[in-house]
């Protein structure tokens, strides 16, 4: 039956497939795409990709990575490519009845427990949700039902591999992709939840329930031995809107990158992103030294999103390797979906605002957003032996998001220590002294041990005075049991006294930090200095990590390097680069940020 339905797409879409270059379509019905061979499928009113899959005999994963536009959310009347294994076509099926399930306008966790008969609990853990909002296109995992069941859930330990878990429990690596299809769009992860297929020689009962896992095991590093062959020619391709003038510059897209500057100088917007461009020369200079082949192609986005329609539709891209920006957020997701279609890693290199709707595992922000950015602080900060967090905060609607949102993190994190350290939150009527509550504050504090102290704001005043009262009650008697952590943007507040900083030892963080006693550091600047005859910003050095960390992502892993990401442990020059997926088929976001600390004696210094 199936044969005929790809016999009648086929002949149906032919002109329109024939126009694919070294594509073809067969008379039986089948296209062949690189020498991949498929038959097509339009998506009919209410279908699945669970239905599809068993319809074809085909695993989910197979057709989602044949298709990176569902990534998008199924269609009705979307096209699909269905590959075909061998002459008969056959592919084997998930084997653990995991299926995928596209959220649709409407649906919750608790429509789709009743649809599939999986608690609430087991589908939230089961995707590692944080809360039971669903957003529409999200992709779930949807384990099997209770009288279904046949499989154990285990809990990833620190440097542990597909290799190493598949070992011990005795089943393949393609058993464990198979039942957990998400690991080929991105690397495992320390408290992933893995579902582990029963092996041959397995007796567990259909009816026994799912267990939790956690024994160490050895150390494995990533599987993967596809390197990028050096003498082959690797495409790069770099999109900047070099022709901006300084006018069209607004100041959140600065802060959204360059938050830790403390020099006060412009910087016009062709200017940065030339800098940009030449820091990436650099880091391409040193590859092609080693032997390797690289071609790199530079297009002027001009912020527009006319001018990277005609780029995209040119097809000029199709070839790259990599893609390296744009910047502009709107224009970042515009060239996503095109990079997702054709499998192409995309690099978002200076923007923080990276939609994150956009469910494509081929996108890597470089640059974490802010509140991104906020929860890495709290999981450095919060520590075991915390034994109580302080708040204090402002009654500002300019910050109220802001502080909200860094208390819900605080809650989370201290709810997975145990003892869980209290939290206390004070706050100071807006535009009123600080002076007020500081007998409050100083009872807080009084004894205190292993505290933290937490001020989200942007409001200098605010800011400047509590440090003055934080100074006043004499935290450096107890320095080293007492913390407290400012924000970000502190870094541009000029009239901000920094002995007061200094004073009570306050920690700030940043996505970037330079190291000017580090001999990368130093080699930089000289060759910089030496081609360039002048001194190179933030977004040089930028410029140089971007291009120099995803090179050596390829040639050391190959072009599916994403799934050996924890292990591209290579020295940059100011970036720390943690990219993480926020959830299956999403984009990968850096989460790596540096703590850095006020000192009266020695500056500012990394935590």
């Amino acid at each position: 039956m199936w044969r005929a339905w790809c016999l009648w797409v086929g002949i149906l879409l032919s002109s329109v497939v024939g126009a694919v270059g070294q594509d073809s379509v067969s008379g039986s019905g089948r296209i062949t795409v690189r020498g991949e061979k498929y038959c097509l499928h339009v998506v009919a009113k209410g279908e699945t990709l669970y239905a599809i899959s068993r319809k074809y005999n085909v695993s989910q994963t197979a057709i989602a990575a044949a298709n990176p536009d569902i990534y998008y959310g199924i269609k009705e009347g979307q096209m699909l490519k269905i590959p075909l294994a061998g002459e008969e076509g056959q592919k084997q099926e998930d084997v653990t009845g995991v299926r995928l399930h596209i959220v649709k306008a409407g649906e919750s966790l608790y429509s789709l427990s009743r649809e599939f008969g999986v608690p609430v609990a087991e589908l939230r853990k089961f995707n590692s949700l944080l809360s039971d909002t669903l957003q529409v296109h999200t992709i779930l995992r949807i384990p099997p039902s209770v009288s279904e069941r046949q499989v154990t859930l285990y809990e990833v330990q620190k440097g542990e591999g597909v290799y190493g878990i598949s070992k011990r429990f005795g089943v393949s690596q393609e058993q464990l992709l198979e039942a957990n299809p998400w690991l080929r769009e991105r690397a495992l992860g320390v408290g992933d939840k893995l579902v582990i297929p029963q092996s041959q020689s397995s007796s567990k009962n259909e009816s026994e329930e799912v267990e939790i896992h956690t024994a160490p095991t050895p150390v494995v590093r990533c599987d993967s031995t596809n390197a990028f062959p050096r003498g082959k020619r690797l495409e790069v391709a770099l999109l900047l809107p070099f022709d901006l003038g300084k006018s069209t510059t607004s100041e959140s897209e600065e802060e959204s990158y360059d938050v830790a500057a403390t020099s006060s100088r412009g910087i016009e917007a062709n200017t940065r992103y030339l800098d940009f461009y030449q820091g990436l020369l650099l880091a391409l200079n040193e590859f092609r030294l080693k032997g390797c082949n690289i071609r790199l192609s530079v297009f002027d986005t001009q912020r527009s999103t006319a001018v990277l329609q005609k780029i995209i539709q040119s097809d000029t891209l199709r070839n790259a390797n990599l893609i390296i920006g744009p910047v502009d957020p709107k224009n970042i997701s515009l060239l996503s979906q095109y990079a997702a279609q054709n499998r192409i890693p995309i690099v978002s290199p200076l923007s923080g605002k990276t939609p994150a709707s956009d469910l494509n595992p081929f996108l890597f922000q470089a640059n974490p957003s802010f509140y991104t950015q906020l929860k890495s602080l709290v999981q450095e900060s919060i520590e075991p032996g915390t034994q109580k967090v302080i708040v204090l905060r402002e009654e500002s609607l300019a910050d109220a998001e802001m502080a909200d949102h860094l208390i819900t993190l605080l809650r989370e994190q201290v709810a997975k220590l145990t003892p869980a350290p209290t939290i206390e939150v004070l706050k100071y009527p807006k535009g009123g002294a600080t002076l007020k509550l500081t007998p409050r504050l100083r009872s807080l504090i009084e004894g205190a041990k292993n505290t933290k102290i937490f001020i989200p704001s942007h409001s200098e005043p605010f800011v400047s005075d509590l440090l003055g009262q934080l100074n006043a009650i004499s935290l450096l008697k107890e320095a080293d049991s007492i913390d407290i952590y400012g924000m970000a943007r502190w870094f541009k507040m000029r009239n901000l006294d920094l002995s007061q900083l200094g004073a009570v030892r306050v920690t700030l963080f940043s996505p970037f930090y330079i190291d000017y006693q580090s001999e990368l550091v130093r080699e930089f600047l000289e060759s910089y200095r030496d081609v360039f005859r002048v001194e190179p910003s933030q977004y040089a050095f930028q410029g140089y990590d971007v291009l120099k960390f995803f090179l050596h992502a390829i040639y050391r892993y190959g072009e599916d390097f994403r799934y050996c990401l924890p292990y591209c442990d290579i020295p940059l020059l100011q970036t720390r680069f943690d990219f993480r997926a926020a959830q299956e088929f999403s984009s990968y976001e850096s989460k790596a940020i540096y703590l850095l600390q006020f000192d009266l004696e020695r500056g500012l210094m990394l935590k």
